[in-house]
């Protein structure tokens, strides 16, 4: 029988990862990393969840994840055996993850499963960890982090990884200005400098990454919606239960009936308030009650309704209407934003306008032509 893709380690085995947990726990509860004092951080990775057969995706992601891991495990004997040279390798290295798509869909639970199937811990740092008001300190904390993650034989986890690898500003006004381009310069160089640390980044808004920063991972993965195969197979594994259910509650009925929704809203919103409405009617009949459609049906309203009013709670669009503007009618700070944007490049040069920075003539470049004085 094949084993299956979210497999866990053994128990009983003492990995790697959990070796070094025994080191930090006898060296006390956390571990300051690198032993920096100016880093305001304390990093302490931890023994990863067990995912088991709960963790359902699709099954591009699946594969994708197989893959990324397979080459983890594959590149360093194909180097070291095969006389494979780097150029000819992906860019980036082979334990960088990008897990993106939308929220719900298994991005956080399948970074436990990297960890697990590498026998690693995990280290899941929050960005409010990282940010510091103080100059120079979110950067010394984002160098801690990757220290930590290698002392402690982690894997290194950013949850809403767009806050921290956003676009550099390519016009820096001010200080906070800076401060945004130091930190994303200074994760670009942790990423290139520390190759045998396995990273995960995980986002809902990657298109916002800095194109550096998709270059420099390597394992780019969607995490999308469940299919409806996704949705069969999830609803068969949680209708696997002792639970009496009619015939009509399907794992193929119930994958039609949730059709748009995520992982954790079929898990967590509809599957187990339906099985809390059975468990009510069991109780007060004392048995012989079986799970039916309609608790399910009220579940799946309950979460369709709640997407529905969040929508309608949320603020109104602003319309936006365009107007050209002359050059005397646009406010000075604007016009300096702008000229500041297209000396960078990020703005297109109005029609007509030379913008080319003056640079000194070459030895056999003509000079300015003399036509002599005006008439």
């Amino acid at each position: 029988m094949p084993t299956p893709w979210n497999r866990a380690v053994p128990v009983g085995v003492e990995t790697s990862g959990e070796r070094a947990s025994a080191r930090t726990r006898r060296n006390g509860d956390s571990t300051r990393a690198s032993g920096d004092a100016s880093a305001d951080i304390w990093l302490r990775a931890i023994r990863p969840r067990a995912a088991g057969r709960g963790l359902i995706l699709c099954s591009s992601t699946e594969t994708a994840i197989d893959r990324a891991l397979l080459g983890i495990e594959a590149e360093p004997v194909m180097v070291q055996n095969f006389d494979i040279d780097r150029d000819s390798r992906p860019a980036g290295s082979p334990g960088t993850f990008n897990f993106y798509g939308p929220p719900g869909t298994g991005k956080t639970s399948a970074a436990h499963l990297i960890a697990m199937r590498l026998g690693m811990l995990l280290l899941d740092v929050p960005y409010s960890s990282l940010e510091d008001s103080l100059v120079g300190k979110t950067e010394k904390n984002i160098v801690a982090s990757f220290h930590a993650a290698r002392d402690q034989h982690a894997v290194l986890f950013f949850d809403e990884a767009d806050s921290i690898l956003g676009r550099r500003l390519a016009c820096v006004q001010t200080g906070s200005d800076e401060h945004v381009n130091r930190t994303r310069s200074v994760m670009l160089r942790e990423l290139q400098d520390n190759e045998d640390v396995v990273v995960v980044f995980a986002s809902n808004r990657a298109r916002a990454y800095d194109p550096a920063f998709r270059r420099r991972i390597r394992h780019h993965i969607e995490f999308p919606l469940p299919d409806r195969e996704t949705r069969v197979r999830l609803a068969s594994f949680l209708l696997a239960t002792r639970v009496p259910r009619e015939p009509a509650a399907s794992p193929q009925w119930l994958a039609d009936e949730t059709e748009g929704l995520s992982h954790a809203e079929i898990k967590a919103q509809v599957n187990w308030p339906a099985l809390l409405d059975w468990f009510t009617r069991w109780r007060a009949r004392g048995g012989g009650v079986l799970l039916e459609q309609s608790d399910f049906l009220t579940a799946i309203r309950d979460v369709r309704r709640a997407r529905e009013q969040v929508a309608v709670n949320e603020p109104p669009s602003t319309r936006v209407e365009e107007k050209i503007l002359s050059p005397d009618e646009t406010p000075a700070d604007i016009r300096a934003a702008a000229e500041c944007a297209r000396a960078a490049g990020d703005l297109p040069i109005a029609p007509g306008e030379d913008r080319s920075p003056a640079r000194p003539a070459r030895w056999d470049e003509p000079g300015p032509r003399d036509d002599g004085p005006s008439a």
